[in-house]
């Protein structure tokens, strides 16, 4: 069978973006399939971004397979082709957890890269979530970022990168936190989100009147 023909693009922080989203939600499946998941209700619009994402960097089309009644959705490109490129840029096939993945040693070469990166990475694997907490007799309701991985090494390398940009990352068991507001704040200015569910999230709290507004956001916990 004839391969496809697909571009093999140079390094950019687009396509370092890309490989924090397949080290998120991505799966080298098979030796020639490459999937992302993700939510259709909460991410339908993310899955169109990642749908034209295989076509900006690859020139291949990717299509959106969905799992009723689940609220399940992959998006899915098929290329033994790109499969070995990404390889070759330091993926692995398979069940990441179990491989304890990691950055990529090229992305450590440049900043764009790892801003990129984190960007892929927190727009799959991470939340905005809201919580509690009491000083002085005061409650007080504000949100944080988290992002959850089972791999260790990966989730070094994300407190790794936060502190090369001057947050202030807690780490807890497979989790890293930012729960600073100014530092949220700070976190969609300077590395930014390409999933609109996490900037409509942040918007609902900083845009329209802060931990009084946050009561009724439709923020949740994944």
């Amino acid at each position: 069978q004839q391969r496809k023909v697909i571009i093999q693009p140079q390094r950019s922080p687009l396509l370092a973006e890309f490989i924090g989203i397949l080290l998120g939600d991505g799966c080298l499946c098979s030796r020639f399939q490459v999937s992302v998941a993700f939510n259709t209700e909460t991410d339908r619009a993310y899955g169109f971004y990642l749908q034209n994402l295989f076509r900006t960097l690859f020139n291949l089309s990717a299509t959106i397979q969905y799992r009723p009644p689940s609220r399940g959705g992959n998006v899915v490109a098929s290329s033994r082709t790109l499969v070995e490129y990404l390889q070759k840029l330091g993926l692995v096939n398979g069940n990441k957890v179990l491989h304890q993945v990691d950055v990529p040693k090229w992305i450590w070469t440049r900043r764009r890269y790892q801003q990129a990166c984190l960007r892929g990475l927190m727009d799959t694997d991470g939340s905005i979530y809201r919580y509690e907490h009491r000083v002085y007799g005061h409650d007080y309701r504000h949100i944080g970022l988290c992002f959850t991985n089972h791999s260790k090494p990966l989730l070094r390398s994300v407190e790794k990168i936060l502190r090369e940009f001057e947050f202030s990352p807690r780490v807890r068991p497979h989790r890293v936190y930012l729960n600073r507001q100014e530092e949220i704040q700070r976190y969609f200015r300077v590395i930014g989100s390409h999933n609109l569910k996490h900037r409509s999230r942040f918007g609902q709290y900083f845009w329209r009147g802060g931990s009084s507004l946050v009561e009724g956001a439709v923020l949740e916990k994944r």
